[in-house]
């Protein structure tokens, strides 16, 4: 089983993606601030967690996991699957079950969708 991540120890790097009809959410990376990785890494402009001193204060919405996850629900996600990513990346963060048991149900959720596309015989209905 994969180790969590300490919330103190938490970062959080996000892309956006703009398909006409504003930014979403595209692509989610966390990972333990003290593994190296380059801060300045251009695929994920966006950022949150440990490297700001304000984190895990509640002094803002960017300053919790909960509130970094509302912010990427007010702006959306460009699909489905990005958005279970994002999830999916969230419960590496010790304390967030939450995130888990959502990525989860949302996995059965796109798994259903994508049978009631499907005939008796596995193709387009």
């Amino acid at each position: 089983m994969e180790s969590k991540i300490a919330p103190d120890l938490a970062q959080i790097h996000w892309r956006t993606e703009d398909r006409g009809d504003g930014p979403k959410v595209a692509e989610v990376r966390i990972f333990e601030r003290a593994l190296p990785f380059l801060d300045a890494d251009q695929r994920l402009p966006s950022s949150a967690g440990a490297c700001c001193a304000d984190w895990l204060s509640g002094a803002d919405s960017r300053s919790t996991p909960e509130g970094v996850y509302v912010l990427w629900v007010s702006t959306g996600f460009i699909d489905d699957e990005a958005h279970h990513q994002a999830l999916d990346q969230l419960a590496k963060i010790a304390g967030l079950d939450w995130a888990r048991a959502m990525a989860a149900a949302l996995l059965r959720h796109m798994q259903r969708d994508e049978s009631d596309w499907l005939g008796d015989e596995g193709e387009a209905a």
